[in-house]
Parts: structure tokens; sequence; C-alpha cells
């Protein structure tokens, strides 16, 4: 990590190469992957570092906000709305991921989504830019 922050990428890079031959699943070295790979400006190595970190960790929270994170910097608002529904869909538990994000609740469509052959509630969240911006600048991001 300190060596993105040094912006030292190549030497990141080689870090992350060999962590990850060895341990392809370390949700670290991939979440430093898609850092150092969003620094290099490859937006599409990035993601795909960022959504495999997010999946391996089973969408925990840090996980799931790094990957919107990225998202919504890179402007890829669809996917990131995407990425919130999948995260709160494999854990129901976890809707404050959208609330730590700076989204805000809306309100609940009754059995808004089918799931395994059932009617389930669909929580709406919803965040304004300038919402967005402040939320990611109290973060650091």
């Amino acid at each position: 990590s300190h060596l993105v922050d040094q912006n030292r990428l190549d030497e990141a890079v080689q870090v992350v190469r060999t962590g990850l031959n060895e341990e392809p699943g370390d949700i670290r070295l991939l979440t430093l992957a898609g850092r150092t790979q969003e620094r290099l400006g490859n937006i599409d190595l990035a993601n795909d570092r960022y959504a495999r970190a997010a999946r391996e960790s089973r969408f925990a929270t840090v996980n799931t906000m790094n990957f919107v994170d990225f998202l919504y910097r890179v402007e890829r608002l669809g996917a990131a709305e995407t990425v919130l529904s999948e995260a709160v869909r494999r854990r129901p538990n976890s809707a404050e991921i959208a609330e730590r994000l700076g989204f805000t609740r809306e309100g609940v469509q009754r059995e808004g989504y089918l799931l395994h052959g059932s009617y389930v509630d669909t929580v709406m969240y919803s965040v304004l830019s300038r919402e967005w911006k402040k939320a990611s600048a109290d973060r650091g991001q």
C-alpha cells in the first residue's frame, strides 16, 4: 500500500505479482493490485482486481466499498449499482454498506425481487452527486 502512496508503481506491480502467484485469492493483494492498476490508468484491469477482491471476501463491507468507490471514480454507475445489489443479496444484513457509502434509504419495494422462486422486499437507496463527493472525501478517497 505504501508503494502506491509513494507512487512507486513498478515496485507495487512486482510485489503484487509475486504475492498473487503464491496466493491468488489474497484479498489484500487483489485490492492493492486494483489500486496500482487504477493509478497506472489500466481501468479494466483495476476493475477486475477490485471485483475479485469483493468476490473473494464474499462481499465484505470494506471490499465492497473499495470496489463501489472505484466504480464511481471511473463513472461506471450502473456497475456500482449492480455490485451494491449483489452485496446486499449475498449478505442481507449488510445493507449498511450503502449507508456507509453515503446513500440515503428511500424506502422498500415490497416483494420487488424474485429470489429462489420467492418474492422478497427490495430496499431502495439513492445518492446525489454532491453527497457522494462529500462521503468519498470523508473516507479519504
